[in-house]
């Protein structure tokens, strides 16, 4: 197989959830109210998430944002945690807290996420438009986020701890909890022939993100990870993949939550 053939069967795909920084939309971090939910909940006296109006920040659908959480809150019991999630809405209105759907423009976007039931009951808390922001550091010390694409339609974030009871969370007094919002540009994933059994996968990073590179020979199906998962610096990374025995491929890169 010479690198003319490899080079015809080489198909590079990008993931929607790669995304990477860009200065046009300055970053604004919002303060969120570790007891305050926008998901149902049950015998807990939580207060109600405030909406954030995107067209106050300069933001309309179409656009992509960088979500990062700051800070962190306790939960109770004595335990910091850094969990964060999301829902874009139409409207402002957040119904009572006794209602599943409480967020009545809610607009999915993202990965959706599953909640907890109550603490209180084992009420069902999910709701399908949601996303989490920030999931548990993985590896330890290092701070994830997540790139998204405002959906058609939206013109309010409601933002909130991931909890099952909200009103004994407090916030961290020197470390306040919130949400740092960004604007971004869209990845661009590149591959180049390196030699007759080789390719190079090239993509632009978010510091600190990790990515892992996956390969198929059917674009639905029969995704695998090739190499170790790479954490982004904030330019460009490649990795390097064998061409030996293979007609065709799919490439893609994947976050690492």
């Amino acid at each position: 197989m010479n690198a003319k053939s490899v080079l015809k069967g080489i198909v590079i795909t990008m993931m929607l959830h790669g995304y990477a920084i860009d200065a046009q939309l300055l970053p604004t971090t919002v303060l969120i109210d570790p007891k305050a939910a926008y998901l149902r909940v049950n015998n807990d006296p939580a207060n109600n998430a405030s909406p954030i109006n995107l067209a106050s920040l300069g933001i309309s659908p179409g656009e992509i944002l960088r979500l990062t959480e700051v800070g962190d809150w306790n939960d109770g019991t004595g335990t910091y945690r850094v969990q964060l999630i999301g829902v874009f809405s139409s409207n402002s209105v957040l119904l009572a807290q006794s209602q599943l759907n409480r967020v009545s423009g809610a607009i999915a976007a993202g990965t959706p996420l599953i909640t907890r039931p109550t603490q209180s009951g084992s009420l069902p808390t999910d709701i399908p438009q949601d996303f989490l922001i920030q999931p548990p550091e993985n590896p330890p010390g290092i701070r994830t986020n997540i790139s998204i694409r405002v959906p058609l339609g939206a013109a309010f974030l409601f933002v909130s701890a991931n909890d099952s009871k909200f009103s004994d969370n407090s916030d961290d007094s020197t470390n306040h909890f919130g949400v740092l919002i960004e604007g971004g540009t869209e990845t661009f994933v590149s591959g180049s022939i390196i030699s007759s059994n080789s390719i190079s996968i090239s993509w632009n990073t978010d510091s600190n993100q990790l990515y892992q590179a996956q390969t198929s020979m059917f674009l639905s199906s029969g995704w695998t990870n090739f190499g170790t998962p790479m954490l982004g610096v904030g330019s460009a990374i490649a990795i390097t993949n064998s061409t030996v025995g293979q007609l065709a491929n799919f490439y893609r890169i994947m976050r690492v939550p």
